[in-house]
């Protein structure tokens, strides 16, 4: 067997383009492996409503307006003013999972639209919940979306 020269140099040109060709492919699998894991990751954020706002109601001061008669003897040059604090009300209520629209079970921690139609299905399939952790059987609802939510639900 005789192998010249230019024979060894072809194979280790095209051994150094495999190996170019590998990286090469690597790459790019990774970059595809990236880019649908952000897509996917992004999608459940779209679905979640995770980012809430909340504001208060703006501080108003009510003034009692009083007109003066100039013939009027004015004992007080202080005029009366009423102010009120903006009332804060903390919503006490419970989400009733039997009854709750989309909207409403769109309120609680981690649940979208698709998992709030999830609920409802469940709920129009197998009846009404009899237990709050009857709800952990609802595809896309395990123990952590449970325990943030169990002081907000309730079945009545």
């Amino acid at each position: 067997m005789v192998i010249s020269y230019t024979d060894i140099t072809i194979f280790v040109m095209d051994k150094k383009r495999f190996e170019r060709y590998k990286r090469i492919l690597i790459f790019i699998i990774a970059a595809v492996f990236i880019i649908q894991k952000s897509w996917s990751y992004f999608e459940e954020k779209k679905e979640t409503n995770e980012i809430v706002f909340y504001t208060l109601p703006a501080q108003t001061e009510h003034i009692e307006d009083r007109s003066i008669d100039v013939n009027e003897n004015i004992e007080n040059e202080d005029i009366e003013r009423e102010e009120t604090a903006p009332e804060i009300k903390e919503k006490t209520d419970k989400i009733n999972i039997n009854t709750a629209s989309s909207e409403e079970l769109q309120k609680l921690y981690r649940i979208g639209p698709a998992i709030a139609s999830r609920i409802i299905e469940y709920r129009q399939s197998y009846g009404n919940f009899e237990t709050i952790e009857e709800l952990m059987e609802v595809k896309g609802i395990g123990e952590k979306i449970f325990e943030a939510n169990k002081d907000k639900i309730c079945v009545k």
